[in-house]
């Protein structure tokens, strides 16, 4: 009697099953993980395609320099369309570095968004080792002599910030800015190219 029960008590819940699954979204097919997660199934060749394509329709970058280095960034796409050189990329690029290892090293959050978790957004945890605080304390060295050469170019606030948004916030409609503010930022790219070649 109890078997009995057990299999229409088996056999209504498959039918409840049923019904639900026919009156929802139904089950997504593909490889699942332990977890039940779907495993992904974007190949590289997709995921480039994708960058590809907005690269082209949001950038206006050429195709032969689509997979460059260069047009991910806004100051890249800037060296794309000449107004700055090679080597005021490369001293914006190295600047952009030494401010994320600074803001890793001091745990301060970043304010480039793409280089943020908003799930992990907080600072050091009590205890921090001597490693940590001699990496801290030269990383914030770096960031003082940087912000020096910045503010020390003819109208310093204006140069330093103007940097500062281009290779760290990396804010896109700076791509078409002014004659003025372009040559802002090479004069604080210069200083920093100066400062590259003394510091390797």
């Amino acid at each position: 009697m109890k078997t009995k029960a057990k299999s229409n008590g088996a056999a209504l819940r498959n039918k409840r099953l049923k019904q639900r699954i026919a009156a929802g979204r139904p089950r997504k097919e593909g490889e699942r993980y332990p977890s039940g997660d779907i495993k992904r199934s974007e190949t590289q060749k997709d995921v480039l395609g994708v960058v590809t394509e907005a690269r082209v329709r949001l950038h206006n970058i050429p195709i032969d320099l689509i997979r460059d280095q260069k047009a991910g960034s806004t100051l890249g796409r800037m060296c794309i369309d000449k107004k700055v050189t090679d080597e005021e990329y490369k001293a914006g690029f190295w600047y952009a570095e030494e401010m994320e290892r600074y803001y890793r090293a001091t745990g301060i959050q970043s304010p480039n968004p793409r280089a943020q978790d908003l799930f992990a957004i907080h600072s050091h945890d009590g205890e921090v080792s001597t490693d940590a605080q001699t990496r801290a304390r030269k990383a914030s060295s770096r960031f003082i002599r940087l912000e020096t050469v910045l503010l020390s170019c003819q109208s310093g606030p204006q140069v330093r910030t103007t940097v500062f948004n281009v290779c760290i916030h990396d804010i896109e409609h700076l791509r078409m800015m002014s004659s003025f503010q372009l040559d802002l930022l090479k004069r604080g790219l210069q200083a920093l190219m100066f400062e590259k070649a003394l510091v390797s």
